[in-house]
C-alpha cells in the first residue's frame, strides 16, 4: 500500500494531517448600538390554527383506535385521544411572533401597532427595544 503525498505549488510536501488554525473574526459592527423596536405576540390566526391542528389529531386517533379494534389497517395498538384544545393554555405557551416582519425605528410608531395588534384580538402583546450594549 502506497501512502499519498500532497505538494502545493512550491514543491513542498503538505501534512494534512494537520488543523490550520484560523485568526478569529472581528465584528464589524460597534460595542453598542440601536435596531428599532418590535411588537411581538401571538396572532388569533395562530390560534385557530392550532385549534384545527388539535381537531385533527383527536379525528385521526379516533379513526385509528376504531380501526385497530376493528382490526382494519397496518396499526395494531391503539394511542390515546389527545384532549380537547384549550385556548388559554395554549396562548399561554405558545411562541411569540412578530406582528410586522421589520422592526419599528420610531418608539411611537411601535406604540400605535401594539394599540392596533390588542384590537385586532392578538394576545400577549408586547413591545421589546432591540439594542446591544444599551
Amino acid at each position: 500500500m502506497t501512502e499519498l503525498a500532497f505538494i502545493n505549488v512550491n514543491g513542498d510536501v503538505v501534512d494534512t494531517t494537520k488543523r490550520v488554525k484560523l485568526a478569529k473574526r472581528e465584528s464589524a459592527t460597534a460595542d453598542k448600538f440601536h435596531k428599532g423596536w418590535r411588537v411581538i405576540g401571538v396572532s388569533p390566526e395562530a390560534v385557530q390554527a392550532a385549534k384545527a391542528e388539535r381537531e385533527k389529531a383527536i379525528r385521526n386517533a379516533i379513526k385509528r383506535n376504531a380501526d385497530v379494534k376493528s382490526g382494519v389497517g397496518l396499526f395494531r395498538s391503539t394511542i390515546d385521544v389527545p384532549e380537547e384544545f384549550d385556548p388559554v393554555a395554549w396562548v399561554a405557551s405558545a411562541p411569540l411572533k412578530p406582528a410586522r416582519t421589520k422592526p419599528f425605528e420610531v418608539e411611537s410608531a411601535a406604540t400605535q401597532c401594539y394599540e392596533m395588534a390588542k384590537k385586532a384580538g392578538w394576545h400577549r402583546v408586547e413591545i421589546r427595544r432591540l439594542a446591544k450594549g444599551v
